[in-house]
């Protein structure tokens, strides 16, 4: 198989987003309540699949929206509310299809789900997308990476919690505080990883 330049360049793209443009890390995106709160690694994971659909159908329906409202000399903020209602319209669609093809499933995940569409992650993921001037493609690798960079970012911070809850931190620094310092850790270590140099 023969790797194309088209190809190379929708997964670059989506390594970006998922290693050093990670929205949890990097971006400060999606650090709401049910990053902190949910224990369930499974409820995590479907957040992030959520997350993940939601992100990528998203980038396909906004960007010829886009190119669209480009042409017509909208700004960025302005163009910012017809994205709102993509990303509505997208979760809605989605919606009705997981309550149509699998009703109970659904009344399990209703929670989860609009959790995740009401994400700053996918309205966050669209404007870096927009705002670097990416094609198709690489709005959907944008999309698809944000997705999975942050379904991978939660479930590490759930692993790192566990393991912050059987250490034997002072009693100052239990929970939230020590959570904190180890996404800091985190976030400089994928900082680092960019190539810039701390400030000395």
């Amino acid at each position: 198989m023969t790797i194309t330049p088209t190809m190379l360049t929708f997964f670059s793209v989506m390594v970006l987003a998922i290693t050093l443009e990670n929205a949890v890390f990097s971006r400060a995106l999606s650090t709401e309540k049910v990053l902190f709160e949910t224990t369930s690694k499974r409820d995590l994971l479907i957040f992030g699949v959520a997350i993940t659909a939601m992100t990528t159908g998203a980038a396909a329906l906004v960007y010829p929206f886009n190119l669209f409202m480009r042409s017509v000399e909208f700004n960025v903020y302005r163009r910012s509310v017809f994205f709102l209602l993509c990303i509505f319209a997208v979760y809605e669609v989605l919606s009705f299809l997981i309550r149509t093809i699998a009703p109970s499933f659904y009344e399990r995940i209703r929670l989860i789900f609009s959790a995740s569409a009401m994400n700053s992650a996918v309205f966050g993921s669209i404007l870096f997308a927009v705002m670097k001037g990416y094609d198709l493609r690489s709005f959907l690798a944008y999309g698809l990476g944000t997705g999975i960079g942050l379904t991978g970012a939660v479930l590490l911070v759930a692993y790192g919690r566990e393991a912050l809850e059987l250490s034997e931190a002072p009693k100052a620094f239990k929970g939230l505080p020590l959570l904190f310092v180890y996404l800091g850790i985190l976030s400089l270590s994928l900082y680092g990883l960019i190539g810039h140099q701390l400030p000395s």
